[in-house]
């Protein structure tokens, strides 16, 4: 087992979620809280150790053949404090990891409302050359009628031209007969 600190639980940091997953790498969290849980059933552990150690102490103090009670109260008092100082570290450690946790989720959500806000930017950016686009369509498109429409009427012009020089061929050809 590694020893875990406060300092570990203060200043723990997890890696961004691959692409396209929000919050932190799910299995660096799965380790960390893996290694909080390991400490704390240590720390139990040592709770219970101690415990036995002072009903053991007591035990040997309270010697039926005499023994001072006063010898007896100060290991017991001993052994209060011991596991005091046993619980209260517990406590602290819970307590850090309860803090590092609560700040992972502060810390996830304003990478969400960071990710979505930035998402919101893209769609309207996206929107905007949509509706460019559409714009740029609708001119050209006019643009294409305006040359459709001059070439009739430049057709027609020819057309009439065409005309009127076959009947100044026909004119010539029969005055030349």
């Amino acid at each position: 087992m590694t020893e875990l600190t406060p300092d570990d639980v203060r200043e723990v940091v997890f890696d961004h979620a691959p692409m396209f997953h929000r919050g932190y790498d799910e299995a660096q969290v799965d380790e960390f809280l893996d290694r909080v849980e390991t400490a704390m059933i240590a720390l139990q552990g040592q709770i219970v150790q101690k415990q036995q150690v002072v009903d053991q102490t007591a035990l040997r103090t309270t010697d039926p053949h005499g023994s001072s009670p006063a010898t007896g109260r100060e290991h017991r008092a001993l052994a209060d404090q011991i596991i005091t100082d046993a619980r209260r570290q517990a406590d602290q450690i819970v307590e850090n990891a309860r803090v590092a946790a609560k700040r992972v989720v502060e810390e996830a959500r304003a990478e969400a409302f960071r990710l979505v806000a930035n998402a919101s930017r893209q769609i309207v950016s996206a929107n905007t050359g949509t509706q460019m686009a559409i714009g740029r369509d609708d001119e050209l498109t006019a643009v294409v009628a305006e040359i459709g429409d001059r070439i009739a009427q430049i057709r027609d012009a020819l057309s009439g031209e065409v005309s009127y020089l076959f009947e100044v061929i026909d004119q010539v050809n029969s005055t030349n007969h």
